[in-house]
């Protein structure tokens, strides 16, 4: 993964690396003209050819359409330095990786009730068509509440990267990153994935 710099997105100004996954990284960034909080993800450049990004601009831009409280609002996108990226709105939290990093479990009513939130927001997408594809720890935020108490619990990330998911399932010979135990078998056989794919990640 190529590391960002303030020159990398015109008109933002990259701080700081929050995670990375098999095909892209989350960093905390803000907008140059008004310091406004935002997240950018950045696909790697193994995966930011034509192709691909055809592909994540059309399912970011149907992203865009929702509205969902778990769903972050996607504020920009394009490609800059040879790598494709995505702005969303910022959220008061953290991958839910980094969160079971620190703790054993979450409680459960906790869990219980962000399950369910993330099952809504899925459904929300099942409905116009779409898959997230990437579900995992990693894409996963755990929110802080402490700002906003009647917010949602978690939110969700990572979207538009589905097809190069499914694509470094299929080529890669090393050792899989945490993050695929999450997907699904009809990823890594190439076959057509739907709802049940979010489905199975979530379970």
């Amino acid at each position: 993964m190529a590391e960002v710099g303030v020159w990398t997105v015109p008109g933002y100004v990259v701080h700081e690396r929050l995670d990375a996954g098999l095909v892209s990284a989350t960093y905390l960034a803000s907008r140059a003209s008004d310091g406004y909080p935002v997240l950018l993800q950045v696909v790697s450049e193994e995966f930011s050819d034509p192709d691909s990004a055809d592909q994540f601009f059309t399912t970011l831009e149907r992203v865009a359409e929702l509205d969902h409280p778990v769903i972050p609002k996607v504020r920009d996108m394009g490609q800059a330095d040879g790598l494709l990226y995505a702005i969303t709105s910022a959220t008061d939290g953290r991958p839910l990786a980094v969160a079971l990093g620190e703790v054993d479990a979450l409680p459960l009513d906790d869990a219980l009730a962000g399950c369910t939130e993330l099952a809504d927001a899925l459904d929300a997408m099942a409905a116009v068509g779409l898959v997230h594809g990437a579900l995992s720890p990693k894409t996963i935020w755990l929110n802080d509440r402490s700002r906003t108490p009647s917010g949602p619990r978690m939110s969700l990330h990572g979207f538009g990267t589905l097809p190069l998911r499914t694509s470094a399932v299929r080529q890669t010979n090393a050792p899989p990153p945490a993050d695929l135990l999450y997907t699904a078998p009809e990823q890594g056989h190439g076959t057509p994935v739907d709802e049940r794919t979010d489905q199975y990640a979530l379970a």
